[in-house]
């Protein structure tokens, strides 16, 4: 087996130096050069990886082939996830993403972020996702587009927060959950209803964590976008799963934000949009649906995340009655103000105010010239219809 292996190691090696060549011609682009070197490096170390292993004596040898198969394996996926989903954002780069890239850079000075933003590319098949392991973000086609979603960008900025930052963000609450649910259930026994409970929130944390950072630095805005985005898609106003809780809770959970930081205003108005959403859904709460997602445990949660929010000394929201030019989020509070008000002027003001936003981001020519296609024989992965849903490890929404 070892001119096989010998073989596939080879191949590799060649596949990985085609995918430098690639990537090395997009670096003279400064909103891409970052993110290039990253992969360029990456791609470096993973050379080496796979020429150290050619140059092994004990290559070939029958009891040592499942290891280095393995090895090959976990070479080869990592060379296919840089393939998959860095290099295609690189290489395809539009004027759009460079939008939203910059846009959400300005959004992360603005707001404090204490962390790079990623990239931005508005090619997502499944609405908004992150993949923090590439600092990789994408979003619907036409975001840049519409302003009354931006507060989701924050949103999916904390996933990428939550790996370097739970402890901050979280405090004790897994403490707090352990102890919720030995109560509430005892009576049915850990391993009837306390541990489903406790894996389904494990998984739930983050979502809710996003949404209530994005509430913090983008107030109510973040609540409306959200009931905006669960109006156009099937709703799940009381169903949930192992990955998304139910939007039900997650509105409430915005809405405890609103009132840790005293504005109760601004709470009671998602409010009151939330309850003239929930009866368009034709939806009942199921049976234990106040024990599954009760307020003590959403309010404790906001409690921790406002706290940790102070902590990393992000800018919390404030609401301006006119937004000052370049405010991105006194921009979107503006904009959901008048598409609420005045909705039928609302497109025009807002074509207008990001004509504005484009210019002070420097848009308002070509940042670099128009490079040739990258020379690939293999044909642009076809795109399937939009899905509001997402997963995996990587992938995360």
């Amino acid at each position: 087996m070892e001119g096989f292996q010998r073989g596939l190691l080879e191949d590799l090696r060649g596949r990985v130096a085609s995918l430098r060549e690639r990537v090395n011609a997009v670096s003279d682009d400064p909103d891409l050069v970052v993110h290039a070197t990253v992969m360029e490096r990456a791609l470096e170390k993973l050379d080496g990886q796979v020429q150290r292993l050619l140059l092994d004596p004990s290559l070939g040898l029958p009891e040592l082939n499942r290891q280095h198969r393995i090895l090959y394996q976990r070479y080869n996926q990592s060379a296919a996830l840089y393939e998959s989903f860095l290099l295609p954002a690189l290489e395809r780069f539009s004027e759009h993403d460079r939008k939203l890239t910059r846009l959400v850079r300005k959004l992360g000075e603005q707001i404090k972020w204490p962390m790079p933003t990623p990239l931005v590319v508005a090619d997502s098949m499944s609405s908004y996702m992150v993949l923090p392991t590439f600092q990789l973000m994408r979003v619907p086609a036409s975001e840049d587009e519409s302003m009354l979603g931006y507060p989701n960008l924050v949103h999916e900025l904390t996933h990428s927060l939550l790996t370097k930052e739970r402890g901050r963000l979280l405090g004790d609450y897994v403490n707090v959950l352990s102890d919720y649910a030995a109560q509430a259930f005892e009576p049915l026994g850990p391993s009837q209803a306390a541990q489903p409970f406790i894996e389904y929130w494990r998984e739930w944390i983050d979502e809710f964590v996003g949404d209530m950072v994005a509430t913090y630095t983008c107030g109510p805005a973040f609540g409306y976008q959200y009931i905006r985005l669960i109006s156009g898609i099937p709703p799940q106003a009381f169903k949930y799963d192992q990955t998304h809780p139910p939007d039900e809770a997650r509105v409430r959970g915005m809405v405890a934000v609103l009132r840790a930081v005293g504005r109760e205003r601004d709470a009671a108005d998602v409010t009151k949009l939330l309850g003239e959403y929930l009866p368009t859904t034709i939806e009942v709460k199921p049976a234990g649906y106040a024990q599954m997602v009760p307020d003590s445990l959403v309010e404790e949660l906001a409690k921790r995340v406002v706290e940790g929010c102070k902590q990393l000394d992000l800018r919390a929201y404030t609401s301006p009655e006119v937004s000052q030019p370049g405010d991105i989020v006194g921009m979107v509070a503006e904009g959901w103000r008048r598409v609420r008000s005045t909705p039928a002027t609302f497109v025009a003001w807002q074509r207008t105010r990001l004509r504005l936003l484009w210019s002070q981001l420097g848009l308002d020519h070509p940042v670099v010239a128009p490079r040739p296609a990258a020379t690939s024989s293999s044909p642009a992965h076809p795109q399937p219809p939009r899905s509001i849903t997402t997963g995996g490890s990587e992938l995360v929404a």
